[in-house]
């Protein structure tokens, strides 16, 4: 059965997409009987975002994902669990904003990110469902958003926040830092975490060892959501875990 609004599951969720980078965090995803399609590294990103799956795949409603090319692998993957796969037309090049192609957050009627590099086809798609596209000027649109549901998210990015409280989302804003993302100086909240049930948010470290860790409990606890570590390190960014199927 699959998830009918993108990163938002109502209950269990049994398949979803991760980098295969971090096995540990793939184990204990495992163990709450969780099936995981790894993304594997794609030499056209740089080097430490390669597996990210935020940067590679954007699932859409219902059984739709959009796809970069030349990832035949992750196609089979995808269409071997019933998955309709488009794939784009453009090509992810490492540099910004190339790499930033599916980095978009689709929630209810609502596509958010950085229009002008967005697929053309993802375009169509959105025009065709009567999906309306706000553009903001952050690129990494999924990375910077932790999507709680279709109406509550936590950022650092102060623009993103803005957008998100005038389109009616209670947003907690929280400061840059304290995520790893070995080659970079820190990652982003959304690439730390993902739904995997109704109310239960799965993060790859532990909150408490987090220097914002409070705020976000205590956000978590506003809208009835439970945080389950999958490690007991710091958070890092893998680069989201996409929840895709019951």
């Amino acid at each position: 059965m699959f998830i009918k609004t993108s990163f938002l599951p109502d209950k269990k969720v049994k398949l979803v997409a991760i980098s295969g980078i971090n096995k540990n965090i793939i184990k204990s995803l495992e163990k709450q009987g969780i099936e995981c399609i790894e993304i594997k590294n794609n030499p056209l990103l740089d080097f430490p975002i390669q597996s990210h799956a935020d940067m590679q795949m954007l699932k859409l409603r219902n059984n739709t994902i959009l796809l970069a090319n030349n990832l035949d692998y992750l196609k089979a993957e995808l269409e071997r669990h019933s998955f309709n796969v488009i794939i784009i037309d453009e090509n992810l090049i490492t540099n910004y904003p190339n790499d930033i192609l599916l980095n978009n957050v689709l929630i209810d009627d609502y596509c958010i990110g950085k229009y002008d590099v967005m697929p053309k086809k993802l375009i169509e798609y959105c025009t065709a469902n009567n999906i309306q596209i706000v553009s903001v000027k952050q690129g990494y649109s999924k990375c910077s958003v932790s999507i709680l549901n279709n109406k509550a998210i936590i950022t650092s990015d102060k623009n993103i926040s803005i957008v998100y409280k005038q389109l009616g989302f209670d947003v907690l804003l929280i400061p840059y830092g304290d995520i790893e993302l070995p080659g970079y100086n820190y990652g982003f909240i959304g690439g730390c975490c993902g739904m995997i049930d109704k109310n239960i948010m799965a993060f790859t470290g532990n909150l408490n060892k987090y220097k914002y860790g409070q705020e976000v409990l205590s956000f978590l606890h506003n809208h009835n959501i439970e945080p389950l570590y999958l490690t007991n390190g710091n958070l890092i960014d893998i680069g989201s875990i996409l929840p895709l199927k019951y």
